[in-house]
């Protein structure tokens, strides 16, 4: 289903009182209803359940197609519209409801119930109620009470469960008519009149006002009067034609008021016995929807019970879950830092090897600085020695020019020799120099290549390292993510078992609430068959205390009826007798029969009982 209009919502009050309307939506029989139901403040969803029971319940009552049955409106799960995420969701606490929340109500699928896809159409509001007695499955038959207090059977829960029976009804009885009703009420006696009109209309089944044979006999078996019934048929049967007139009966009553009486009060004791039997078979029947609410509410309790223990699982196991994932993230970060602390020690590697670099260029340099002092110098020195050569040459010349001159220059030539081996020495001491400068540069040329290499692995270790810092923090920014979501799922595992902790209390206060009613209605039961034993006991013995009073009379009437049958075999005696003898007779002294009188005592009366 879904939510086709927008409503605006507006404060609602009633009586200077805030007003919660909830308007709640159902299927009934394939057409979608959605109603405004008022309540004083939020409603609990129980109470939301009993209203819309009553509500729908009423409804389905009216619109049921024939040929179904009468099957309550059964609550199988109620969903709400939250609009904070735009979805339906389960309705499990009345504080998720608020002034003007649509909420849905979903029955258990049976063979006369399937959800169907469609609109929620415009909430209305809903009907007014039926008068009280169209409210009642089972119409009343007749005011006609026990003798003793009857219990009442407890209505049908408020609260439906799916129901594997349906409550009968009653055909109302030809015997129950106003007349009767008012004498069996207990507020008066019947006449002698009318209980012959009441026995007769309960034996004129054809009501042709001519009771057939068939029907007497069937009306006496029902009794459990059989002794004489074909002879009493005969006796009622004045004219011998085979039925018993309404004016036949009417003697029949008044010679046999016993007979009369035991007709009349055993047709209402087996009237009562009907009546309290179909309050049984009700109470009964009520009983057993009672039960499979109870084993339906067990079942309830059990799944829910299921399904708590399912989520504490699911729960125990996201706690597991999230302890994995947080001991990943500690492991993460552990891994993080160390890679941060192997970062920051090649950071210092490879300001270290910087140092050293700068200074073995610094030092490359000294030494560069005195390789070109030392070439320079052996470069002067050399100078110095071809100038020492040049010169030498020319005092050569001039020694071989000015021979005569050998004597002044002789010493001259040995001082420049003398010269000229120690510039020769200087010049070979200065060479020595240079190559000692060239390999100290060397070995600083080296020094820095190797601290170039150095500089280029902690430069290289650094970048990894760098890398792995990286990498290490994007895992354990993973970590954490995945424990944040873990410890989300957690909570919400967690608000879940929650719920099912609720739903097991609800689903358990429903069961204890389906007990009570099982005992309460069994109780009733007993206290009506208890009631229907004790009657059925009274109407025993009763029917014993009149077995010998219905043979008395049969044979006081056996006797009177040959009495007559004697008197009139005398008188016609005496008026043959009084003919052959030529003697007028003497009138019949009717209505004076000592005999009769003297047989049934004086003070006996037809009427009496």
């Amino acid at each position: 289903a879904t939510v086709s209009v927008l409503y605006w919502q507006t404060p609602n009050t009633k009586n200077n009182q805030m007003v919660c309307t909830v308007l709640t939506a159902a299927d009934l029989f394939g057409t979608k209803l959605n109603y405004e139901l008022d309540f004083e403040g939020i409603p609990s969803v129980e109470q939301l359940r009993q209203r819309a029971e009553q509500v729908f319940s009423s409804e389905a009552n009216k619109r049921r197609p024939s040929g179904v049955p009468v099957v309550p409106f059964a609550i199988h799960r109620i969903q709400t519209f939250d609009d904070s995420v735009e979805l339906w969701v389960d309705l499990v606490n009345g504080t998720q409801l608020q002034d003007y929340s649509q909420v849905y109500i979903f029955q258990k699928e049976t063979p006369w119930h399937k959800e169907v896809q469609s609109k929620i159409p415009p909430p209305v509001k809903p009907p007014p109620p039926p008068d009280a007695k169209d409210l009642s499955p089972v119409k009343s038959i007749a005011s006609v009470p026990a003798p003793a207090p009857t219990p009442t059977p407890l209505p049908l829960p408020t609260e439906p469960s799916p129901p594997r029976s349906v409550m009968p009804s009653i055909t109302p009885t030809p015997m129950h008519t106003a007349a009767m009703a008012g004498t069996m009420s207990g507020t008066l006696e019947a006449t002698t009149t009318e209980k012959i009109r009441i026995v007769y209309d309960e034996m004129d089944c054809t009501k042709s006002r001519a009771v057939q044979r068939e029907d007497w006999l069937q009306v006496f078996e029902r009794v459990q009067l059989t002794e004489h019934e074909h002879e009493l048929f005969t006796k009622a049967d004045r004219n011998n034609d085979g039925v018993v007139s309404f004016a036949e009966f009417q003697l029949f009553g008044e010679l046999y008021p016993t007979v009369l009486d035991a007709l009349y009060y055993r047709m209402r004791d087996f009237w009562l016995v009907r009546q309290q039997e179909d309050s049984i078979s009700i109470a009964m029947q009520t009983l057993d929807v009672l039960r499979e609410k109870e084993m339906f509410a067990r079942d309830e309790v059990a799944a829910a019970a299921q399904d708590c223990l399912a989520k504490e699982a699911a729960y125990s196991n996201q706690t597991n879950e999230v302890v994995v994932a947080q001991s990943r993230e500690r492991d993460a970060l552990a891994v993080m830092e160390a890679a941060a602390q192997e970062t920051e020690r090649c950071r210092v590697s490879v300001s270290t090897n910087v140092t050293d670099l700068q200074q073995c260029k610094e030092q490359e340099g000294m030494m560069y600085a005195s390789h070109i002092a030392g070439v320079r110098e052996v470069e002067t020195y050399s100078v110095k020695v071809r100038l020492a050569e040049d010169e030498t040459m020319k005092a050569n010349q001039r020694l071989h020019e000015i021979m005569k001159m050998l004597e002044e220059q002789q010493a001259e030539v040995e001082r420049r020799k003398d010269a000229e081996l120690s510039a020769a020495a200087d010049l070979v001491s200065a060479e020595a120099r240079a190559r000692n400068l060239a390999t100290k540069l060397d070995g600083a040329q080296a020094q820095t290549r190797l601290a170039n290499d150095r500089l280029s692995v902690a430069e290289s270790e650094l970048t990894q390292a760098e890398e792995r810092e990286r990498e290490c923090g994007v895992v354990h920014l993973q970590a954490r993510e995945e424990a944040v979501r873990q410890l989300v799922r957690k909570e919400q595992y967690e608000k879940d078992v929650m719920v099912a902790k609720e739903i097991v209390a609800l689903k358990r206060q429903d069961e204890e609430s389906a007990s009570m009613s099982v005992q309460a209605q069994l109780r009733s039961t007993e206290g009506l068959q208890d009631t229907r034993a004790e009657f059925l006991n009274k109407c025993t013995k009763t029917r014993e205390a009149e077995a010998p009073l219905i043979l008395q009379e049969v044979r006081l009437r056996q006797a009177r009826d040959s009495l007559e049958a004697e008197e009139a075999r005398l008188r016609t005696e005496h008026v043959h007798f009084h003919a052959s003898s030529h003697r007028t007779a003497l009138p019949s002294p009717r209505g004076v029969l000592p005999t009769t009188t003297s047989f049934y005592g004086s003070d006996y009366s037809p009427r009496h009982r």
